[in-house]
C-alpha cells in the first residue's frame, strides 16, 4: 500500500514504545540504499538499521510545504518516527526560538530537547526530560574533510561516542547520499540514544539529496 508523502502515516491507538528498540544497541545509522520500505511510505523514506541492516524505524521527510524538516528552518514542524509496523514510536517537533530547538517526545512523553547553536563550528547541545544539559556534540559542517562528524561529549568533557558521515565520492559532496552512522555506549541513557537518533536525522534531512 502507497500513501501520499505529504501526509502522515497512520498511527496506532497503542504505540509501541520504541525506546525498547533501542536498549540494547551502540550503534545505528541511516540506510539510503535500503529503500523497501518506500512501497509502503511512498517516497523519501528514510529506514534507520542496527549494524546486522535490521530496521528499527524509519521517517519521511515531508518536502513541498512551508518549514521544511531540516535544521535552520524558519518555521515550526513535526515530523513522525514508525517502526516497521507502521506505529509511531518518536515524534520531532521544531520551534524557532532565536536558535534551532527540536523536542523528541515519545507518546505525549517528552524525552529531551535538541539544541542547535548556528556557527561555522556548530555545537549541539542534548537536554534530558528535565532540561537538564546532558550532552554536547561538537563538529563542522563545512570543510574538504572526508568525513562529516560530530563527537559526542559528555558534561565532564569525556568524549562518548560520534554521528559521522564518510563520503564514498572523491568530491566529497555534503548533498549526497552517503549514509550517517552514530555511535555511543551500550549503557547510555535509553533517551539519550533516541535524541541522538533524532539529531542524526535532522542531520541526514539537511544535508541529504533527497
Amino acid at each position: 500500500m502507497s500513501v501520499d508523502k505529504y501526509k502522515r502515516l497512520p498511527i496506532s491507538s497503542q504505540p509501541e514504545d520504541g525506546l525498547n528498540l533501542l536498549g540494547s544497541l551502540d550503534k545505528f545509522f541511516i540506510d539510503h540504499q535500503n529503500n523497501q520500505w518506500e512501497l509502503f511510505t511512498g517516497k523519501d523514506c528514510y529506514p534507520i538499521v542496527d549494524v546486522n541492516g535490521k530496521l528499527l524505524v524509519f521517517v519521511q521527510k515531508l518536502l513541498g510545504r512551508p518549514g521544511v524538516t531540516r535544521f535552520g528552518d524558519s518555521k515550526n514542524w513535526n515530523s513522525w518516527i514508525y517502526n516497521n509496523v507502521g506505529q509511531e514510536v518518536f515524534r520531532l517537533e521544531k520551534f524557532n526560538f532565536g536558535e534551532d530547538t527540536v523536542q523528541v517526545f515519545s507518546g505525549a512523553v517528552k524525552l529531551g530537547t535538541i539544541l542547535k547553536k548556528t556557527s561555522w563550528c556548530p555545537t549541539i547541545n542534548i537536554l534530558n526530560d528535565e532540561d537538564v544539559h546532558v550532552l554536547t556534540l561538537k563538529g563542522r559542517l563545512l570543510g574538504l574533510d572526508t568525513q562529516h562528524k560530530f563527537k559526542i561529549f559528555t558534561m565532564d568533557d569525556n568524549e562518548i561516542g560520534e554521528i559521522k558521515r564518510t563520503f564514498l565520492d572523491e568530491k566529497k559532496d555534503y548533498f549526497s547520499n552517503d549514509n550517517y552512522v552514530a555511535t555511543f555506549p551500550l549503557s547510555l541513557d535509553v533517551k539519550w540514544k533516541a535524541i541522538l537518533m533524532a539529531v542524526m536525522i535532522l542531520m541526514d534531512f539537511t544535508y541529504s539529496k533527497r
